[in-house]
């Protein structure tokens, strides 16, 4: 048995001070962590600018790339294909 009168436990004290006593905030939707990381990816591309020609210029050089040079050996004419390879590229 534990007598009432013993002194407390600091330890216990100071988890019980440090611990927050308020309601907990509500779980974030898809939307708000969706947020959330492209504000992180574009606070990243200010300390290392090369990521926003991975993200910009890559795709749109690829796009050129196979409509305008590769179009007669992939199919008859770029507009074949370029429905399909559009969505791909720019994912």
């Amino acid at each position: 048995m534990t007598d009432a009168n013993a002194p407390a436990d600091p330890d216990v004290e100071r988890i019980q001070a440090a611990v927050a006593t308020g309601d907990r905030p509500s779980a974030p939707n898809a939307f708000s962590a969706s947020l959330t990381c492209g504000w992180r990816a574009l606070l990243k591309i200010k300390h290392v600018p090369e990521q926003l020609l991975d993200v910009t210029a890559i795709p749109i050089m690829f796009l050129l790339l196979f409509t305008y040079m590769f179009s007669g050996a992939l199919a008859s004419s770029p507009s074949a294909y370029l429905q399909e390879l559009l969505p791909g590229l720019l994912r």
